[in-house]
């Protein structure tokens, strides 16, 4: 890593991420199954807050101190 590469690299911990209220039940269901520990996979129209929602959950859960997650992967179908 180069020395301009270091300096721009700041913490972020997990108090600072800003929990969403859901909107929908659909959301407020998605939310619940993550709680339960359930696998999601987000199925929708667009502008529903898919990926909002999926970024917001992976985050928070990627910077809690006893997290087992050290890194978050985005997957995009060919359409």
């Amino acid at each position: 890593m180069t020395k301009r590469a270091k300096q721009s690299l700041m913490t972020i911990n997990h108090e600072i991420v800003p929990m969403v209220n859901p909107i929908t039940k659909n959301q407020q269901l998605a939310y619940d199954e993550w709680k339960d520990n359930n696998n999601l996979v987000l199925a929708g129209t667009a502008g529903t807050g898919k990926t909002y929602l999926a970024l917001n959950i992976a985050l928070d859960e990627l910077l809690r101190p006893d997290s087992k997650y050290t890194r978050i992967g985005i997957i995009r179908s060919v359409v």
